[in-house]
């Protein structure tokens, strides 16, 4: 894969709206800005997404720098999978 620089955050897709995204990660929301050269891959081939692929509760990787406001302008983004196929059971196991 090629080497991206800036910063890098990893969570899930919380909401999608318009060019915003707003990422959960491990440090809380994450503001994240998608202009019209961001690029958007999926899987471990790096296989070419659109932005309209960008859905909530898909898990990505946002390559990009730091804006004033806290946010984050997007070079590229990485889908991680989709967790839509049921992929959560496991977190509810047991919980009565």
């Amino acid at each position: 894969p090629k080497e991206h620089k800036g910063p890098k955050v990893e969570g899930e897709v919380v909401s999608v709206t318009g060019t915003r995204l707003e990422v959960w990660t491990k440090d809380g929301p994450v503001s994240v800005t998608l202009s019209p050269e961001t690029s958007v891959e999926r899987g471990d081939a790096g296989e070419k997404a659109s932005k309209d692929d960008l859905k909530p509760g898909q898990h990505v990787t946002v390559v990009g720098h730091k804006l004033a406001s806290g946010g984050i302008a997007a070079s590229s983004v990485h889908l991680l999978g989709d967790h839509e196929d049921g992929g959560n059971e496991h977190d509810h196991a047991g919980q009565k």
